[in-house]
């Protein structure tokens, strides 16, 4: 939850000045008439610090001139500055091990010259090195170094954000009670000073302290604070992370209402900073607060955005987010099938990820012991009640077994008479599933051979239109451009009507391809359905305010042409029906197997549709259809105003 901000206090011990691109050439070109001195050395370290944000190769290339030129003059000051300056490049390019070797160069160097501030200086660039290490008692080692300085010297301001930083480095060490201890020493120290970002910087690191030791009273008390600071300061970035923070712990509350307008205004801040990562952070815990509230609709496409930034960026820990709370809302709206796409998405990405944590292995190894300890204990439980059962169920026979056979003797005889009632009765209901059996069957072979025939039609007729009808409309547009050559040459007032006339050609062999494609799509025989679908959706959807996203997994191989054909048509179905009659904006097409059937799953946002009143559609008839002759089922869930999802599930084996 808590970031570290050891580079605010960077910022205040190398400050440097705006300059544009051609202040910086000026520069350049002073520097390179400068005679061999001190003074150079100094505009040539500015020169390496001012580069670090135009092009950090540029940067070095000063940086290493300065060096250079200083210990060619044996200035020891120049030379700590360089390779301060230098250590600051290799920093921004995260070169941690280059920088560290310049910074313990510069340390000795300016311990030899008693610059007790540098000395503070090169200690707090090396925590910030040290925290990104994750090498925390190192960081505690060089802060505490360089809090002893800027005590001595009485410099409050530094002090105040080196003590914020050992705030930090003792909360990401799980030490809350000295996390806070600093955290109120930083808040005294800035209130003394007047110091509002400080203050309200530090609101915020104790509201994160008291979250984790669960205090939420003060946690939010913090925030509020924290949140009331950057607000009246403007200052957006930071509001946005107090607001996240505090939206989120509001959400584990339960408090979703209160959380809601919260998270929606950290959303808005940060689209208008466009910092995909914290977009998807607070996506997270804006969805779950729409889903907790009943706002299914409204947390699908939450957490879609979540998931399409997330990817993006490849920002794996907001991915695996983002999966495990659309298998959740896809379960609470009962779709099972797509609460286990994502849930599949999860595991997968999760195994990617943490395949080699050993913490949950072992865990995961305890909680199963945990559990079948407890299965053992309750089967031996088990054991004895029925045990216990059976001996007084044995008691009970034996004292009612007299009056079982008094009733047996009486009961048999009228048990025989319905037992050759019942079995007549039986026969003749057999007879009668066997009839309509073979009815329901000779109709489904009539289907399928109408369907298999039509699509065999099709097949011959995309065949003829391409090889044959096609192949003659090219002949003919050749012949047809060989003499309009020559009707413009011998009647060139007949030229526009000779371009219409090569016009209609043209579009003719277009509409000829388009319907042998239509017919039988190539791409469907030669690679596989997936890519059919892709490329149906493409053209269908392809260039229309409609956005659309197909997911797959687990499709490998061909699989029987009569399936392929029958998901692909069924699919294409669906799709014509979303665009002539649901108004829908967003589409998702999920084709994937799962347990030995392929199912695929297409959802809208549209108006949704009465499925009883359109059962006698010919659309609908279309799909009832096809799904019957591959021993399939198609299940529609219409939500008027909020969309349709139709699933379709076929055995494959």
């Amino acid at each position: 939850m808590l970031r570290c901000l050891f580079f605010v206090l960077l910022a205040f011990f190398v400050l440097p000045v705006s300059s544009d691109a051609s202040q910086l050439d000026s520069l350049v070109q002073v520097a390179n008439t400068m005679k061999e001195d001190t003074n150079k050395v100094k505009l040539l370290s500015d020169l390496c610090f001012y580069h670090r944000s135009v092009h950090s190769d540029t940067a070095m290339n000063f940086g290493l001139k300065a060096l250079r030129l200083a210990e060619k003059l044996k200035w020891k000051k120049g030379v700590a500055q360089a390779l301060n300056d230098i250590a600051i490049v290799h920093m921004d390019k995260n070169e941690y091990p280059a920088a560290l070797q310049k910074l313990e160069s510069c340390l000795s160097i300016r311990k030899e010259l008693k610059d007790d501030l540098g000395v503070a200086a090169v200690y707090n660039k090396m925590g910030i090195i040290y925290q990104e290490q994750f090498k925390l008692n190192d960081a505690l080692g060089v802060n505490y170094n360089a809090l002893e300085i800027y005590e001595r010297l009485g410099h409050k301001f530094y002090q105040s954000y080196i003590v914020n930083n050992l705030a930090i480095i003792h909360f990401n060490l799980r030490d809350y009670e000295q996390s806070l201890v600093m955290h109120n020493r930083a808040l005294a120290l800035r209130v003394e000073m007047g110091d509002e970002y400080g203050i309200a910087a530090t609101h915020g690191g104790m509201a994160n302290v008291y979250y984790e030791t669960k205090d939420t009273a003060r946690a939010i008390e913090n925030w509020e604070l924290a949140i009331a600071g950057f607000r009246k300061m403007n200052k957006p970035m930071e509001l946005a992370v107090q607001l996240n923070n505090y939206g989120g712990l509001l959400v584990r509350r339960k408090e979703y209402k209160k959380a809601l307008p919260m998270l929606e205004e950290c959303l808005a801040i940060r689209n208008r900073l466009n910092d995909r990562k914290d977009i998807a952070s607070v996506l997270i815990n804006l969805g779950e607060a729409q889903m907790q509230t009943g706002k299914y609709r409204d947390a699908l496409g939450t957490f879609h955005q979540s998931l399409n930034y997330s990817r993006t960026i490849q920002a794996r820990h907001e991915q695996l987010f983002a999966y495990m709370k659309l298998s959740r809302v896809h379960g609470f709206l009962n779709r099972p099938d797509s609460a286990f796409f994502y849930l599949e998405q999860y595991s997968l990405l999760k195994d990617s990820v943490f395949n080699e944590d050993l913490g949950e292995q072992v865990a995961e190894m305890r909680t199963r012991y945990e559990t079948e300890k407890k299965e053992k204990e309750l089967l031996e439980e088990k054991a004895r009640t029925e045990q216990l059962a059976r001996e007084k169920a044995e008691s009970e026979l034996i004292a009612s077994n007299r009056m079982k056979w008094l009733w047996a003797i009486g009961g048999g005889a009228i048990a025989l008479v319905f037992l050759i009632l019942f079995l007549a009765q039986r026969r003749q209901r057999h007879l009668q599933a066997e009839k309509d059996a073979a009815i329901i069957s000779e109709r489904e072979k009539g289907i399928e051979a109408v369907i298999t025939a039509t699509e065999d039609e099709r097949k011959r007729i995309a065949r003829e239109l391409h090889d044959g009808i096609g192949q003659q409309l090219g002949g003919l547009k050749l012949a047809f451009q060989q003499l309009s050559k020559k009707v413009e040459q011998s009647l060139p007032s007949e030229q526009k009507l000779v371009a219409d006339l090569t016009k209609i050609l043209d579009d003719s062999a277009t509409e000829v391809r388009a319907i042998s494609h239509q017919m039988m799509p190539k791409v469907l025989q030669e690679v596989g359905l997936v890519p059919a679908i892709d490329d149906m959706l493409r053209k269908s959807l392809g260039h229309s305010n409609v956005k659309y996203e197909l997911e797959s997994f687990g499709i490998e191989g061909r699989f029987a042409e009569k399936v392929e054909i029958s998901l692909y048509r069924i699919c294409q179905e669906l799709i014509n029906n979303i665009i002539k009659h649901s108004g829908a904006s967003h589409v998702i097409v999920q084709v994937f197997r799962n347990k030995g059937y392929l199912i695929m799953i297409v959802e809208d946002n549209g108006r949704g549709f009465d499925v009883k009143a359109s059962r006698d559609g010919i659309g609908m008839m279309n799909i009832s259809s096809r799904i019957n002759t591959i021993n399939g089922d198609v299940n529609f869930e219409p939500s008027p105003g909020s969309g349709t999802v139709a699933t379709v599930r076929v055995p494959v084996g």
